[in-house]
């Protein structure tokens, strides 16, 4: 669904691509220029998501942004607060779903 600031509406249009987010509850999202990073949230069967889907605005279509093969990847989690500071996504706390002692290993009040 897309809002129409001005006009007070809303329109709906289907975005297409490769790779869409699941249907999911809870997942964050953040703008950068043009595109609209979401990440996480909880879907039904797979529990919490810990992929990066892009959504380029100006064609409506998403993609899956890779994470590097030895890159750090933060934990699985719905809820967290997400912001953007110059072209970097920071991310911040959010729902683990473990236990406290577990939480604070997996790192879900880290900043990444």
């Amino acid at each position: 669904w897309i809002r129409k600031v001005r006009q007070k509406k809303w329109i709906r249009r289907l975005a297409k691509g490769d790779r869409v987010p699941p249907p999911c509850i809870s997942a964050s999202c953040v703008a950068v220029r043009d595109d609209i990073l979401t990440y996480g949230g909880k879907s039904e069967g797979e529990g919490n998501l810990d992929e990066v889907f892009a959504l380029d605005t100006k064609k409506l279509e998403w993609c899956l942004v890779a994470t590097p093969a030895n890159g750090r990847k933060p934990w699985r989690r719905s809820n967290c607060s997400l912001c953007e500071i110059g072209l970097r996504m920071i991310m911040f706390g959010g729902s683990t779903w473990l236990m406290p002692k577990e939480r604070l290993q997996c790192g879900a009040q880290t900043v990444y």
